[in-house]
This record gives C-alpha cells, structure tokens and sequence, in this order.
C-alpha cells in the first residue's frame, strides 16, 4: 500500500480519441459529479493528455463545469469547429474513396481558441484561457495542488515526440523555450496525419503531428516518468488513466452466429496497409502503456492496483459458464455496429448520439459494455489484473489514498 507518511503523487492521464475524448467527461462525472474544471484538478498534481484528451485537459483548466465541457462534445457547431472539412473539387472525395486528409489544420486552431477563448466557456474574468502560456495555467489554481500539465506531440521535422509542459523545472524536462499557448499546444497534439488532417501544425515556427505517432495515444507513461524523475517513490504514486474507448473483438471460431462481433481481418496491400496504419496511432494494441505502467509502479508485487484504467470496450460479453460470448442485447445491436466501424472523428450527430449511450450502458449498473483491463487473457479476453467493469474501477479509485 501507499506510504501513508507522505501525500501521494496523483496523476490523470487522458487518451487521445478525437471526438470519443466525451468518454473521458462522461467518466469524471462519474466520479466527481458535475463540479468545476478546477475542482477536478485539485485531486492531481499532474494532467497528461494527447490529442483528444488535450480538449478534455483544456476544459479542466477553463475550469468549465463537467457539464459544459461535455456539451462541447455533444454541440454540433463546436466539434465542426475543429473538424473543418476539407473543400473539394468533388464533394465528399476522400470520404468516397475512404483514404486522405478530411479536414483543414489551419483552421482547427481558430476553433481551439474559439473554444478556450471569448467565444467559448474558456474566458474567466476576462481571460482568454486558450491565449494562456502552458507554463502560466497552474497560477489559475486555488488549491493546495498546483496542478501541472504535459501534452503530448510529434515533433515533424526531429521525429521526436514532444512535451508541452507546465513545469520547466521539471527534472524531466530537456528544456523549452519558447512561449506555447495552450490552444497551440492541443492544436499540435490534436493533429491526426494521413486520414484526418491536411498539414502539421505550425506552432512557433516548428511542425507537430498527434503525440500517437511517438506511440503516446496512452500517454500514461509520459506522466509516471514525469512524476518519476521529480524523486517521488513508485509506491506514492496513483494513476488515473482514461480512454476514449476500443474496439476489441473476439476471434471468429470454425461456425460464426453472429459476425458482428467478431474480428474482421483485412486483406494486406499497400492500400490497406495505409490505412491500417493510419489508424493504429489512435488504438493501444496491446495496450502495452496501461500494463508498463502498472508494472512500473510496482502493481504486480502489491496487494492494490496502483492504476485505474478507465475505457469502455466494443466487445460482446462472455457468459456466465465461460463457454461463449453472450447475443448482443437487442437494444445495443445497432449502436454496437455503428461504433464499431466508427472512425475518431466522430462528427455527425447520431454518431455521437451512440457514444453518449455507450457510456450509459459502460457507467450504469448492468453488464453490457465492459470495461478495459489493464492485462486480459488474449484467448478469451477475460480481465486478469484491473477492473472488467467500470463501476468497480470507480470505487477503487475513490478508496485510493488522495
């Protein structure tokens, strides 16, 4: 257990996940209720966060009630603020070919500042929170924790990741010297290449792609190595990690019931192979973060789990025998199949509709969307160490040590 002589270090770490980062809201309600931003953040003395999750850690700082923050998510006019559709000479061309950049960098980070800035929920008494230095967002903070902040990126020209952060007495820091506001810095981790954006984006003169490209969609161990390298001792260490959700499906056996919740495989090419990696920046196969993590910090020696890892699943749930994989309930049929071939960005309304609703059947008393275990069996996905559903993550949490 923690060394209860000392505070433990508490740290938040937030996936990235375009549109799906209203999980991560979702999630904090949960556990909090519908407080501030700020009050949220007095429970961490560090926030890390990649694409997605660098808007959730954005409205934590604007200090926006949990519930405001989700209505950003859930407005259709914000999330096209930062979802800007590309303009060409035939509509809807990627879209149709499913391959190539949907969407204007450039004017993402007019929606961030909108966002975080006068127009959005981002101005407390006349300040502009987007228009804020990174290194200045800890002095908003009345609480006893001064809570700092990493976003991830991908530095284009170095190929190196790179950490926009709060704190340059970090003893993690390598140093940073120019001044980055935190719309620029969201506006670089939230960059998704390839099928997404059209361009880096350009932020004092250098240029980002998402952090997931230095494999940091989980950045949760950004987070344990910042908190590492400030001297404090693995067992005073907490983490809570949450995602945006994940599709994992089961193998199809010799007769298959039902295809709908088994994996399809696509066929190798150089078209396929494309796209394939175009996706995987924003997954966590095998969700090695989650585990190197809890490893790290002592979790396979210790009699709790020192992290809470928090994320929904598109995944059929075993049943009771362990024999098989349980029909999908007949009101979950349709969403299932929607979310599962779901793209991160998720613009249009029914689309975010169906994510609302899975967090419904993820957070409320019955099993149907599980939750994501730090290690699970890999032949019938069964937990192993963490929590199979998310109620029992949420009261581990809240029994952990502050």
């Amino acid at each position: 257990m923690p060394d209860t002589a000392k505070r433990p270090s508490r740290i938040l770490s937030l996936d990235g996940g375009g549109s799906w980062a209203m999980i991560q809201v979702r999630a904090l309600m949960a556990i909090y209720g519908d407080v501030t931003g700020h009050e949220v953040l007095s429970h961490f003395d560090l926030v890390v966060a990649n694409s997605g999750g660098s808007i959730t850690a954005g409205a934590l700082y604007s200090n926006v009630r949990l519930s405001e923050a989700l209505t950003f998510f859930k407005t259709e006019k914000w999330r096209r603020a930062l979802f800007v559709e590309k303009m060409w000479p035939i509509p809807d061309i990627t879209r149709k070919l499913e391959f190539g950049p949907r969407y204007q960098a450039d004017k993402k980070i007019l929606g961030l500042r909108r966002l975080f800035g006068q127009e959005g929920a981002g101005s407390k008494g006349g300040i502009a929170v987007g228009d804020m230095a990174v290194t200045d967002l800890p002095g908003l903070l009345h609480s006893p924790r001064k809570t700092h902040l990493v976003i991830l990126a991908f530095d284009y020209w170095r190929k190196r990741a790179t950490f926009f952060r709060s704190d340059t007495a970090s003893a993690a820091a390598s140093g940073q010297t120019t001044r980055t506001t935190l719309a620029e810095a969201v506006h670089a981790s939230s960059n998704a290449p390839i099928n997404y954006f059209d361009a880096p984006a350009r932020v004092n003169g250098r240029l980002y792609w998402d952090g997931g490209i230095a494999g940091y969609n989980n950045p949760v161990m950004a987070g344990v190595t910042e908190v590492l390298a400030g001297g404090i001792a693995a067992i005073n260490i907490g983490v809570l990690s949450i995602g945006t959700g994940s599709v994992v499906l089961p193998q199809a056996p010799a007769e298959v019931p039902d295809k709908r919740i088994y994996e399809e495989y696509q066929s190798p090419g150089p078209l396929n192979d494309i796209m394939e990696l175009a996706k995987s920046i924003i997954d966590d196969p095998p969700d090695a973060a989650s585990f190197t993590a809890h490893v790290t910090l002592g979790g396979m020696q210790a009699a709790y789990c020192p992290l809470v890892r928090l994320n929904p699943l598109i995944q059929p749930v075993r049943n009771e025998a362990d024999t098989g994989w349980q029909p999908l309930p007949a009101n979950y049929v349709d969403d299932f199949k929607l979310l599962r071939d779901l793209d991160m960005d998720a613009v249009e309304q029914d689309q975010v509709d169906a994510i609302d609703r899975l967090c419904d059947r993820w957070l409320g008393p019955d099993k149907v969307v599980p939750n994501q275990p730090i290690r699970w069996n890999r032949e019938n996905l069964t937990c192993q160490i963490g929590h199979r559903w998310a109620r029992e993550a949420i009261n581990d949490w809240l029994t952990m040590p502050e």
